[in-house]
């Protein structure tokens, strides 16, 4: 079990001792933006490694980096899984800007409950001084006025809580297609062997699309997200989407925690109860399923082969919606349509967004022809060629 803010400081820890010049594209970062003891060491010690390393130093970074901080020192074994289990390098800016955003929301926070705290003192205060001079009664509206906006504050800061405990994908030496496998009975209702085969289909696409993005990044430009069986499969893909259209980087961390931030925005104030959403799973079970979809074999380049056989899938279900609506009198026809009067869209099509074409403006009304854009001139008509002079 880990957070994500956890995994995010790991993540940006491990980009960084990749490649350590990193380091003046987040200049804005410090170690106090950190919540783990370890990790502020941990980016002290970077920094002065990659100095050294400038000077000419060609020492492994990690043990470079092992020596360089303070007594009792880093594990290098421990720099070296940071470095392994980074899942994308090139993401180092995302990384460093979810550390960002979870060092504010940390701050918010502790403003909040200093207010409440301070709110508490101004009320005991009140009614001391009450026992004394007997005040006016508005005084007491200081300190619910500052409860008010600590509230609110503390709910703001609260709403999307990065540290929230969660299941870090597949433990080591799981089997991930066995857990799929697994996976899939408890995020999706049984939809027979159509169904099954339709979630091995929507279940390698989002495979491909975390796992090799880049061969794969212009399949959320033509594959709408109504592929996909609403439910989770849907969530996730959706995510995928506006993370491309947001143009942030894809992996199976920057997915989670756009998935755990936007459902707290859409969220109610207040405590949130596990599968409170309908027809959503629980968030800690979709955030151990990514990890499973981030771990599975796939081959490259199979979400746009596979994405373009849900596509075929979706076209089908739309073409064979009805598009007009029965009669209630059995034997009756529908009455004509006037050419002048536009006709509504059938619920099928409005279902399924199918246009529906009115009929134009000439219908049963045999066409004009229109005049030549050039007339000829009034008069005999000329010949082509030289013509005699008048």
């Amino acid at each position: 079990m880990a957070n994500l803010t956890y995994r995010a400081e790991r993540a940006l820890l491990g980009a960084l001792l990749r490649n350590p010049d990193a380091l003046d594209d987040i200049r804005y970062l410090t170690a106090d933006d950190f919540a783990s003891d370890q990790h502020r060491e941990i980016l002290h010690a970077i920094a002065a490694a990659n100095a050294q390393s400038r000077d000419g130093s060609h020492v492994s970074f990690e043990f470079a980096v092992a020596f360089s901080a303070p007594p009792p020192g880093i594990s290098v074994r421990y720099l070296q899984s940071l470095s392994e289990n980074c899942p994308d390098p090139a993401n180092v800016r995302a990384y460093a800007r979810m550390v960002m955003e979870s060092s504010l929301r940390r701050q918010l926070r502790a403003h909040a409950d200093r207010l409440s705290h301070d709110a508490g003192d101004l009320h005991y205060e009140i009614g001391r001084f009450s026992k004394a001079a007997a005040p006016d009664n508005s005084v007491q509206d200081f300190p619910a006025h500052l409860m008010r906006l600590a509230h609110a504050m503390w709910i703001h800061a609260t709403t999307f809580d990065p540290a929230t405990e969660i299941p870090n994908g597949p433990q080591r030496g799981a089997d991930p297609e066995r857990a799929v496998k697994d996976a899939r009975s408890s995020l999706a209702a049984a939809g027979g062997a159509a169904g099954q085969e339709q979630a091995q289909q929507e279940e390698e696409v989002l495979a491909d699309l975390i796992q090799h993005y880049w061969q794969n990044s212009s399949v959320p430009d033509w594959l709408p997200a109504d592929a996909f069986t609403a439910g989770p499969r849907r969530e996730v893909y959706e995510a995928i989407a506006a993370l491309t259209r947001g143009g942030q980087p894809i992996d199976q961390l920057t997915i989670e925690w756009h998935l755990a931030s936007s459902r707290s925005s859409h969220a109610p104030p207040g405590p949130a109860e596990p599968g409170a959403r309908t027809g959503t799973a629980n968030l800690a079970d979709l955030h151990g399923y990514i990890g499973l979809l981030a771990a599975v074999p796939v081959a490259d380049g199979a979400a746009t082969m596979t994405g373009r056989a849900l596509l075929e899938r979706l076209t089908r279900s739309q073409a064979s919606a009805p598009t007009a609506g029965a009669s209630t009198v059995k034997g009756s026809p529908e009455p004509a349509a006037s050419p002048d009067r536009q006709l509504p869209p059938t619920p099928g099509a409005r279902s399924h967004r199918i246009p529906v074409a009115a009929p134009p403006p000439s219908f049963g009304v045999p066409p004009v022809r229109q005049p030549d854009l050039i007339e000829p001139p009034p008069g005999p008509t000329r010949q082509p060629g030289p013509q005699p002079r008048q």
